[in-house]
């Protein structure tokens, strides 16, 4: 029996998934920590991918494919900024690992140029995006999630290497046309509400007991909306699922339309 040759879509597709895979081994085998990449997002988000850690649904072989090219492009300008910083012995930062403790967040910067005390953040995006970013009538300003994620590499950037101007950069690709624009954020303020969110995201996921479950009785503690877990030298900890609240969980409705967890949380159209 001949074997069955796979078409060249699902060479790329497994190759593809091989590469995501490996990723997510190094880079998010503790799950235990708030991915700055949600920062400015849904708070439930954070519950099911940090607090009770459940499998999302697998990501689609197209959206696969979408990320592998927003990958290949972050990487080439990586590189060039690598061989320039390289031939003129200047200080960078590319895919530096960070962790934020007051906040309990985990990240990855994708580039930073010390000399310029300038932290960027690299999107690719379609033309529909670019336009509705750069076009006509438009402001020219990214979305608040992006901007907040940028935000939280600025904290730890401006502390670690106590950089008191330190600016932030957005790098927009548009994936249809090869155009490339920088953005400048105005850093202290958008520092100063990413600080924010972490905040109210920590006081939302805070646990509300701790101990024995069976001490539960006199609390008046709904069971439903609340989730169990063992913690090493704590015991059960318990915390509330937060609401499903627009403005919250999600920050925006749009949201839910990508999220993996949407299967196991609603979303917000089953909560209406």
């Amino acid at each position: 029996m001949l074997k069955t040759q796979l078409s060249v879509k699902e060479i790329y597709d497994r190759y593809i998934k091989k590469l995501n895979d490996k990723k997510n081994a190094v880079r998010y085998s503790d799950r235990s920590w708030f991915h700055s990449s949600s920062a400015g997002l849904c708070v439930r988000k954070h519950f099911y991918s940090s607090v009770s850690q459940d499998k999302g649904a697998p990501i689609k072989d197209d959206t696969m494919r979408l990320f592998r090219l927003g990958d290949v492009v972050h990487e080439d300008i990586q590189n060039a900024v690598r061989d320039y910083a390289d031939s003129h012995a200047l200080p960078i930062l590319i895919e530096k690992e960070l962790y934020l403790d007051d906040y309990n967040v985990r990240g990855f910067i994708d580039l930073a140029l010390l000399d310029r005390n300038t932290l960027y953040d690299i999107k690719t995006c379609n033309s529909w995006k670019w336009t509705k970013m750069f076009g006509r009538g438009s402001n020219g300003m990214p979305d608040l999630h992006q901007q907040l994620q940028l935000a939280t590499y600025g904290i730890w950037v401006k502390e670690e290497y106590d950089i008191q101007d330190l600016k932030l950069s957005m790098v927009y690709y548009n994936k249809n046309t090869s155009a490339i624009r920088e953005v400048e954020l105005m850093s202290d303020e958008m520092m100063a509400e990413a600080e924010l969110y972490w905040e109210k995201v920590n006081d939302m996921l805070e646990p509300v007991h701790m101990g024995e479950v069976s001490d539960l009785d006199d609390r008046g503690i709904d069971m439903e909306n609340h989730f169990i877990t063992d913690m090493p030298n704590v015991g059960q900890v318990i915390f509330e699922i937060p609401p499903v609240s627009l403005g919250t969980s999600p920050v925006q409705e749009w949201e839910c339309n990508y999220c993996q967890f949407s299967d196991i949380c609603g979303g917000i159209k089953n909560a209406k």
